[in-house]
């Protein structure tokens, strides 16, 4: 979920209309310290909270504190959001950065890239003051060794400083750059036509044209590319030659799974997890969190490493780059037609926030969570399968509890109540129940096949109607 909120806060500063309409007013400063108190007081609320509850840990009901504070976290990423569309909308803060790059380079050749990275730096920084009240937490359960069952040598918990990086690095970043990236291409490509076309055309065509004509090739280019950045994002490296890497290149062999490398993913033992990113083989990546092949046995790593080469053997990556761009033209499509046909939401400040905004979390959230789900499922079957040799087998109970006492250990180190919804995979204890449902009726495996493959033409339906939707209304004007 605090991915897909980064991902928020790009949106709603990119669809908030200039301010330079809007002067600089006397009320400015103070608009402004109520935008910067507000994030401060959130943040030195949790911190103060977060040591006390650290200094307590020894005692009785210290668990259910510990879940009432990360609760708190979790509400608090969307405490943040609201404050940043409250500060970038009405608290003067898209006016000050509006006016600080008033005619400037970027603002003459409306540039995007400037403008995105000042602008969203509040919530960003904010975001980073949830993992510093955050740390005091986590460093006092690790040292306890409460994260590891049975009880072993845990390692120490990291400097601030190296907390801080690394989640930056496997939470921000992890989305961030690849935006930031996209948006910069965009300005680059947009100047540069903008600069020969000027030369070569007496009226050269607006923005709005040039950026549809580049934005299949640069979405397409950072599909395919983008993996060689995150990897050096990611702070990763090739996993070393032992039994247990020929034994994953040998599943992916079985198997057809072409991949670039398998990577060690660095996480500073602060995370147990697998990865897999790339479109095509040739820029391909498995990554095997350090925190994951410490504590895992090596059955359970193949579990895990099967689950990723599920995602890849179903071209699960396609089908979700499919359904994000098929969401954000429905998207786009409403809000046009709701600001064509009621104009006082679509050019109101508080219709885009009350109305078209709700409206666009609410579609993704609704069709991306239940695609993503029901994916997340089917890479869990493919990894029982993958375990006994065959995919075309069904699910046996061996193999099931393998990948169950995977997927619970993973769970256990990353401090996942078994029995908590995700919205985009779904709680732990239901995947795990339906494996076993599967495992415990032999034709069972068959009719999800079958289930699979209908959801798949429906899906492949869905998006035929909205390009058929698109284009009749871009026909019609």
């Amino acid at each position: 979920m605090s991915r897909f909120i980064f991902i928020l806060v790009f949106l709603i500063w990119l669809a908030c209309p200039a301010k330079l309409e809007h002067d600089i007013s006397r009320h400015l400063p103070l608009q402004l310290g109520t935008f910067a108190v507000g994030y401060a007081l959130l943040i030195a609320g949790l911190t103060v909270w977060g040591k006390r509850l650290a200094a307590r840990t020894q005692q009785p009901e210290a668990a259910i504190r510990a879940k009432r504070f990360h609760r708190m976290l979790d509400a608090s990423r969307w405490i943040i959001l609201a404050w940043f569309t409250l500060g970038t909308y009405w608290l003067g803060w898209k006016t000050l950065v509006d006016h600080l790059l008033q005619n400037s380079f970027a603002q003459r050749h409306e540039l995007q890239f400037p403008s995105l990275v000042i602008g969203c730096l509040p919530a960003f920084a904010a975001w980073l003051g949830l993992w510093f009240a955050q740390y005091a937490v986590d460093a006092a359960r690790l040292r306890q060794n409460v994260l590891f069952d049975p009880p072993a040598n845990p390692p120490p918990p990291p400097p601030l400083r190296d907390y801080l990086r690394t989640h930056m690095r496997l939470q921000l970043l992890l989305i961030v750059a690849p935006m930031l990236i996209l948006v910069l291409l965009r300005d680059v490509l947009i100047t540069t036509l903008d600069a020969i076309l000027a030369r070569l055309m007496q009226s050269p065509p607006s923005h709005d044209t040039l950026e549809m004509a580049i934005a299949i090739p640069s979405v397409t280019a950072m599909l395919l590319f983008g993996p060689e950045l995150l990897r050096r994002v990611l702070k990763t490296r090739p996993l070393p030659a032992s039994p247990l890497r020929q034994r994953l290149e040998t599943l992916c062999q079985q198997h057809h799974i072409g991949y670039a490398d398998v990577l060690l993913w660095q996480t500073s033992h602060q995370m147990a997890n697998a990865l897999v990113m790339g479109l095509v083989a040739r820029w391909r990546y498995i990554l095997i969190s350090d925190l994951l092949l410490d504590r895992l046995t090596d059955d359970q790593v193949a579990a895990v490493f099967a689950h990723e080469m599920g995602h890849v053997k179903h071209h699960h990556l396609y089908w979700l780059a499919a359904c994000v761009i098929g969401v954000v033209l429905t998207c786009s499509l409403a809000a046009d037609w709701i600001g064509n046909h009621y104009p006082r939401i679509g050019d109101s400040d508080i219709g885009q926030v009350l109305v078209l905004l709700p409206l666009g979390v609410a579609i993704f959230g609704l069709v991306f969570g239940y695609v993503s789900r029901q994916i997340e499922r089917q890479a869990d079957v493919f990894a029982a399968r993958a375990l006994a040799g065959t995919v075309g087998q069904p699910v046996d109970a061996a193999n099931a509890a393998i990948f169950a006492a995977a997927l619970q250990r993973v769970a256990l180190l990353n401090d996942i109540n078994l029995d908590a919804r995700s919205w985009d995979h779904g709680s732990v204890t239901s995947r795990l129940d339906f494996l076993h449902a599967l495992a415990q009726t032999p034709d069972a495996t068959a009719g999800y096949d079958r289930a699979m493959r209908r959801f798949y033409r429906l899906a492949a339906a869905g998006l035929a109607v909205v390009a058929i939707a698109l284009a009749v209304y871009a026909w019609l004007g």
